[in-house]
């Protein structure tokens, strides 16, 4: 990261930083996401890549909200209507059910769904 244009030490532990907490990145616009990158993206975008094959999956079947309100997507709430759902209704055998949660927006659902897998 330190041989891209306009990445410094600061901007390059805030970029691993974030990729751990989301358990890796999914999109290279993801990277707007990381607390002031927005005027260096454009320098850096062609210089990027993706594997989502190195994202870690949250088996939303098994987390408890403790664990999932880590993941800088969730807050509190939102972990807790996902996992209280889970309790209420059983198992999730499919991630759109996940998108039926009042909490979970269109938005949110769209980026989250790269992060969640089923058993």
């Amino acid at each position: 990261l330190l041989s891209l244009y306009g990445i410094g030490p600061s901007y390059a532990r805030r970029i691993i930083k974030y990729r751990t907490l989301l358990c890796g990145f999914y999109s290279k616009t993801q990277l707007l996401e990381v607390f002031g990158l927005t005027g260096e993206m454009d320098k850096i975008e062609d210089y990027c890549s993706v594997d989502e094959g190195g994202i870690k999956k949250i088996n939303i079947n098994k987390i408890r909200t403790e664990e999932l309100k880590k993941h800088p997507y969730l807050d509190y709430y939102t972990a807790k209507a996902i996992v209280d759902q889970r309790i209420i209704v059983g198992k999730f055998t499919s991630l759109k059910q996940i998108s039926e949660i009042p909490l979970i927006h269109a938005e949110l659902f769209d980026k989250l769904k790269n992060y969640l897998v089923l058993d």
